[in-house]
């Protein structure tokens, strides 16, 4: 997290996280949950521009959220919202940005560089965790939402991570 500090003091944007009050232990692979999270996070820093704000807000997911799965129950769900301002991903983007090597044209106008493979390595994390992402960009913001099962994946290896109360 000192290496994202840094970054966006360097660039004058602001983070900040919000938690639910009530939020529960989640069951999950710390290390996958804690790739995700940075990427998403590094993302969000990288592609806004200097003064923007970036937040990070974990939630329990509810029916009506625009991002929830479509049908899906959110009861036993967590959700992970990044959001970051200042920057859209245009419509016709949305779908094809988690394809490996995809970048978007003309949307890195900072130069940042990159690969186009994170998002597709966030994504196949994500559903190795039984979770699912989705993305909404429009009135000059971009919001990346994970949504995981509170007690994680049983095929893969869990550890608690603990969540404020």
């Amino acid at each position: 997290m000192g290496e994202l500090h840094t970054r966006t003091q360097q660039r004058q944007q602001t983070l900040t996280l919000t938690l639910h009050p009530t939020l529960t232990q989640l069951r999950t692979d710390c290390n996958y949950l804690g790739r995700i999270l940075a990427e998403l996070l590094n993302n969000a820093c990288k592609y806004s521009p200097p003064g923007a704000q970036i937040q990070l807000e974990v939630i329990y997911p509810s029916a009506s959220s625009p991002l929830a799965v479509a049908g899906g129950d959110p009861t036993g769900q967590i959700g992970f919202a990044v959001t970051n301002t200042g920057v859209e991903i245009p419509p016709d983007q949305q779908e094809r940005i988690f394809e490996k090597f995809y970048r978007i044209p003309s949307g890195d106008p900072w130069r940042q560089g990159g690969t186009g493979l994170g998002l597709a390595l966030i994504q196949q994390m994500v559903v190795q965790l039984h979770g699912t992402i989705r993305v909404s960009s429009g009135n000059n913001q971009t919001c990346f939402y994970v949504q995981l099962p509170v007690e994680g994946s049983p095929q893969s290896q869990t550890h608690a991570t603990p969540m404020p109360q």
